[in-house]
């Protein structure tokens, strides 16, 4: 490690988005590897040390990420790269999770190329149907496939086929698919358990790890609708069938990541490609991993919103175990959303670049005319399956400019609020500060009380369990607006927290805009990771509220019992029975803003002596002329942090070493199954990936360095030699023992001048 005081210390920080592809997956896999590899190089680093003995071994291309870091930090910057939100769909949420586990554990996924390689074939999966067809499906079968698919690959026989189309036509009871589903859950159970762990994780200890697997309930469960209450009667639902299961962590703890049931329904349900595999249910994981006695804290955890569906006519739990799920890709095929989410809320202890990184393995660049003919006939399905595995992706990237937007239109805003407050203050040291900006004082009332409400809202229906979307929810977040618009006092004490919350994250925001001035950048530091510290408060205080205990379900039974009457009468009676709750939150939240005050005044007063000291003394004291401008725009937009991420696309196009070879993954062949027909595809897609990810995990890192282009591009070209070079050796080493490169991938490596001819 070098001086943080010689050279400046940043941390690239990462938001990963893995698409669905079906047999993409394996192509994605390279790229995953390749990160693990990078962040395995930065957290020996930023440990000062070898890691531990039981520490799996990482790609060899870590060591050559690591001598890149180590260069870096001799010559601009000391870089530590962090992955701490990932969200995957489909195949990609199988990475995804592997990923994810490994950062958290400190394992390793080395053991993924077999799996890939050697488990991914449709031999391994195939299932047989219940019952053959009868002879008259046969001879019909054979005469279409002679006429239309005559050439289908070795491991799909026509009669298998045929018994295949003959049993979907007729039905049967639904768990017996082309693929075996349950196969499939038992092999996802050994890559995840073969991650293994170790005391070394890979993520800055305190910093938060997020995950989000979407999935599809095909069924769906109810949704309260939002309409006007006085002209509508009983409830209002809607289906909704979108879903996403969430496992997060912090460095030293585990959390979530330990939970292999739930990682594996959670992957093989993200993954269930419809009709190929059949619909998933709890149970189904349960009997394959012999795990029947989890399955109630299973549902509290990941079927919350099932477990509320729950009415006179079955309860909730029953509605979570009868949840059939299918692939993610159904609905959030691309799920930005998440990451987008959650990046704004993770504390830092250096300054940071953020950027979001997507895989894209078959990215469209141009968009051809259309044909003139009508679609029809197996074209006609062709494009029905391109729509399913298509989805834009632009208002997803334009919602993250947008976001970035308003950051940007915060940050400034807040730089000009700082020197008016400055002014003022010279000018008017002991006026208060609603004179600063008289008109700004009732927007800002307004906005600390729909804060507060929110934060007791929030805290009550995060102990419950309720989901934002649920009734219940929506219920408590009414009457907790009304219990601060009701009560003043209240209203001021559940305010507290946000506002000091917020004194947090500016005193950071002015202590990041110090690095480019300060000499001191250690003392810069210092001071950041202890408000990092204080972040801990709020999960600290959600984790506290034991206090807080009401049944949910009552809420329904009062709203529907006919003696309470309709409208105001029920909710009155429902008002009345929270408001103890309230209270009990209430109580809680200002404690914690108690807490979180005096270690804020100790944080600042004990900053050493000097320019550092001066300026963040200063701004602190200006916080609540700042704050009376700037909080009524972030409460309204919603964005707790203005900090701003860049968009990165990882695809084959992007990579300029390998895009004049090759521009797609073999994978992507016969509808994006033809990864799984053939080994030749496993093993050149697994090549693609790592090439493409180092590619494009070098054109991040020397992004972040500030060097000029002459001298960045001639480190590029030395570092991609050599991770390309350790990459090749590695597969070679890798496959030699289970049927060699193969002739695709040998004559890629050939025409990248990476194998002799």
């Amino acid at each position: 490690m070098t001086d943080p005081i010689s050279v400046p210390c940043r941390e690239l920080r990462l938001g990963i988005v893995l698409y669905g592809g079906v047999s993409l997956a394996i192509y994605m896999a390279g790229i995953t590897e390749e990160l693990h590899a990078l962040l395995r190089a930065s957290r020996d680093r930023a440990s000062d040390g070898t890691p531990p003995a039981d520490a799996p071994d990482p790609a060899p291309t870590s060591a050559i990420y690591r001598d890149l870091l180590d260069e870096l930090a001799k010559k601009t910057v000391d870089l530590r790269v962090v992955v701490d939100t990932i969200a995957g769909s489909s195949a990609g949420g199988l990475n995804g999770a592997v990923l994810a586990r490994a950062i958290a554990t400190g394992g390793g996924v080395r053991h993924m190329n077999g799996f890939w390689i050697d488990k991914a074939d449709i031999t391994n999966l195939k299932d047989d149907p219940e019952e053959r067809a009868g002879w008259l499906y046969r001879m019909l079968g054979r005469v279409l496939l002679n006429r239309f698919a005559s050439n289908l690959p070795p491991q799909i026989s026509q009669g298998w086929l045929i018994d295949q189309v003959a049993a979907f036509a007729k039905g049967g009871d639904g768990t017996r698919t082309p693929l075996d589903g349950r196969k499939f859950i038992r092999l996802i159970g050994e890559a995840l358990n073969g991650i293994g762990r170790s005391p070394a994780h890979l993520l800055p200890d305190g910093q938060r790890l997020d995950l989000f697997l979407t999935r599809s309930d095909l069924h769906g469960w109810p949704r309260f609708l939002p309409i006007d209450g006085r002209l509508h009667w009983g409830r209002q639902q809607e289906r909704r069938f979108p879903h996403a299961m969430r496992f997060e962590t912090r460095g030293g703890l585990t959390g979530d990541f330990d939970d292999i049931f739930a990682l594996t329904y959670a992957c093989r349900s993200t993954a269930g490609f419809p009709i190929a595999f059949a619909p998933l249910r709890s149970s189904d994981v349960a009997e394959e991993l012999s795990a029947h006695e989890g399955l109630a804290d299973f549902h509290s955890r990941h079927l919350g919103e099932h477990l509320l569906a729950g009415d006179n006519r079955m309860t909730g739990d029953d509605w979570g175990s009868r949840a059939q799920m299918a692939d993610g890709g159904l609905h959030d095929n691309k799920p930005f959303g998440p990451v987008i989410d959650a990046i704004g809320d993770k504390p830092a202890r250096r300054q940071v670049i953020r950027l979001i990184a997507y895989v894209e393995p078959t990215p469209e660049r141009e968009v051809p005319i259309p044909d003139e003919v009508r679609f029809a006939g197996g074209a006609l399905i062709g494009r029905l399956y391109h729509h399913f595995r298509y989805e834009p992706i632009l208002d997803d990237l334009e919602a993250v400019v947008e976001r970035n937007r308003v950051a940007q239109e915060l940050k400034l805003l807040e730089d000009e609020t700082l020197l008016a407050a400055q002014d003022f203050r010279s000018a008017f040291p002991h006026a208060p500060a609603h004179s600063f900006a008289p008109a700004s004082v009732a927007p800002y009332e307004r906005a600390c009380r729909r804060s507060a409400a929110a934060m007791l809202a929030d805290l009550i229906n995060g102990t419950l369990s309720l989901p934002r979307p649920s009734r219940q929810a929506h219920l408590i977040r009414r009457i907790a607006r009304l219990y601060v618009e009701a009560d003043p006092q209240a209203a001021a004490a559940a305010a507290a927290f946000p506002r000091q919350d917020r004194r947090r994250r500016f005193l950071v925001r002015r202590a990041n805009q110090l690095y480019a001035s300060a000499a001191d950048r250690g003392a810069v530091d210092a001071f950041k990771s202890a408000l990092t510290d204080l972040a801990e408060i709020r999960p600290e205080l959600d984790r506290a509220s034991t206090c807080i205990s009401f049944d949910p379900t009552s809420m329904d039974d009062m709203l529907a019992d006919p003696p309470t009457g309709p409208g105001h009468a029920a909710f009155a009676a429902l008002t009345k029975a929270v408001t103890p709750t309230l209270r009990c939150a209430l109580a809680a939240v200002t404690i914690a803003a108690n807490r979180l005050t005096v270690a804020l005044d100790a944080a600042v007063a004990q900053v050493t002596a000097g320019p550092v000291a001066t300026a963040l003394r200063g701004a602190d004291g200006l916080f609540d002329l700042v704050d009376l401008i700037i909080a009524p725009e972030m409460i309204r937009h919603r964005i707790e942090e203005p900090q701003e991420a860049r968009i990165v696309r990882i695809s084959p196009v992007d990579c300029r070493s390998t895009h004049r070879v090759i521009d797609r993954a073999m994978g992507d062949d016969f509808g994006a199954f033809a990864g799984f027909l053939s080994r030749d595809a496993r093993v050149h897609d697994i090549l693609l990936g790592r090439l493409n990810g180092a590619e494009r995990l070098l054109d991040m890192i020397l992004d972040t360095t500030g060097l000029d282009r002459d001298c960045a591009g001639l480190l590029k070209t030395h570092y991609r030699t050599r991770l390309f070079n350790a990459i090749t050796d590695d597969l070679i080493r890798i496959v030699d023992e289970t049927g060699g490169l193969g002739e695709r991938t040998t004559r890629l490596l050939q025409r990248l001048e990476l194998l002799a001819r």
